[in-house]
This record gives structure tokens, C-alpha cells and sequence, in this order.
């Protein structure tokens, strides 16, 4: 185990859920962040912590914990805070960080960039857009990935540790004749990286986070069991 922990590479998705069971009159529910490798399919390490608000504090120490050299950290937006990004960024590791209303300034100017890049992609280098698709069970999605790192116009990047482009994934979703779309706004620290490169890594930051439900049960009980509230795997 601890020979395939050192050896780690690729795509490490950190991500919380809340852990089912965990709540009752006299506690509240504990939030479980864990990191994975989307390589192994591995359970790097997790740590709990009692409110999803407190993730913040949570994953810079679960990071410390892990050897991150050469890996991809992909974050969830509530994840998406620069002293998370420094501590990636100090293991060696680069980070793709997704951007919502907790970074609204930054949210809205990628947003707005995007919005704008998207209506006149001609001439557009191969390298900075990319598409993919998948169907089954009934449902079909396309996703469509744009990427810039031609950053001097935004504001406050240098706050970022080593960040070296933004991007956005369109993404469309068919099922039971339904349709709906989305927009997933990201920063990232792969310099050289391709958008086809970027949205493989995304995607395996989101089937790493769907696949995990049966874990997350498993450990419910475990948490349920033991009044100890950290998880810790020793590395």
C-alpha cells in the first residue's frame, strides 16, 4: 500500500460529501473530505471535519499529508481558495479549480470572457478547445472545453499560486426528452496543457465523485461506530 501511495501520478480529485448517518438531535452530520487517485482508483486519504464550511481548513491538511509531486489536484469551488492553491502548487503538484459564487469576482469576469470567446471561436488554436461525448441509459451529453492563458487582463491573478490559464466546460445533457445545459468555470496551473487534456481530467474528477457513493456508505457505519471523528491514512 504504501509503495502504490508514493507512486501516485495523474489525477488526484479532492471532494466532501456529507457521510450518511452521521446526524441525529444531538449532532450534526459530519462532512467527509477525501482525496482519490483517479489512476488506481485509490483512496489516498480523508479527513472529517464537522460542517461543510470548515472544508476550507479541512483539505489544506489533508494535503499536507499526501505525496503530491507530478499530480493534477482538481477541487471542487468550495476548495477554490488561494492558500489551497499555494499548498498544491509547494507539493509539487499543479491544480484545476473550479470557480463559482464563493470567488464572484473572478467567477464572473471568466464568465464573461468566455461568453464572448465562445461566439467567434474561428481561428481558434486546436489546442484550446476540445469536445466529447457519451451516451447511455437513455441519456446523452456533449461537453464542450474552452481554455485561455492569456491571463494579463485579470484582475487579481497574480494572487494565485503559478496560475496559468481559465477555461469553461459547456456542457448539454438529453434525457427522458428533457434537455438542460450548464457552464463549469475553472483555473488552472498546467501550463501546456490541452483542453482535450484538461476535460479528460475533469471528467475524472466527476466519475471519481459519482463512483464514490458506495464508499461513502461504508464509511457512514465505520464513522457511526468510532467517536473519533478524523479518518486518518497513514501515508
Amino acid at each position: 500500500m504504501k509503495e502504490t501511495v508514493e507512486s501516485i501520478c495523474g489525477v488526484v480529485a479532492v471532494d466532501g460529501k456529507q457521510a450518511r448517518q452521521t446526524k441525529d438531535k444531538k449532532k450534526r452530520a459530519l462532512h467527509v473530505v477525501s482525496a482519490f487517485s483517479a489512476e488506481f482508483g485509490l483512496v489516498l486519504g480523508q479527513l472529517a471535519c464537522e460542517e461543510k464550511s470548515n472544508e476550507i481548513t479541512a483539505i489544506p491538511q489533508l494535503l499536507e499529508q499526501l505525496e503530491l509531486k507530478g499530480c493534477i489536484v482538481t477541487i471542487d469551488a468550495m476548495g477554490t481558495q488561494s492558500e489551497i492553491a499555494a499548498a498544491i502548487t509547494n507539493k509539487g503538484a499543479d491544480y484545476i479549480l473550479s470557480l463559482k459564487e464563493n470567488q464572484l469576482g473572478l467567477c464572473r469576469d471568466v464568465k464573461l470572457y468566455f461568453e464572448e470567446y465562445r461566439r467567434n471561436t474561428a481561428g481558434l488554436p486546436a489546442a484550446c478547445c476540445a469536445r466529447s461525448y457519451s451516451q447511455g441509459h437513455g441519456r446523452f451529453e456533449s461537453r464542450s472545453c474552452y481554455i485561455c492563458e492569456d491571463i494579463s487582463w485579470l484582475e487579481g491573478w497574480e494572487k494565485w499560486s503559478n496560475l496559468q490559464g481559465i477555461g469553461v466546460i459547456f456542457s448539454e445533457t438529453e434525457e427522458n426528452r428533457k434537455k438542460s445545459k450548464q457552464a463549469h468555470y475553472f483555473i488552472y496551473s498546467c501550463k501546456g496543457m490541452t483542453a482535450a487534456q484538461i476535460l479528460e481530467a475533469k471528467r475524472s474528477h466527476w466519475g471519481m465523485a459519482i463512483n464514490s457513493i458506495g464508499f461513502w456508505i461504508c464509511n457512514s457505519v465505520r464513522m457511526k461506530a468510532e467517536p473519533e471523528p478524523t479518518i486518518p491514512l497513514k501515508i
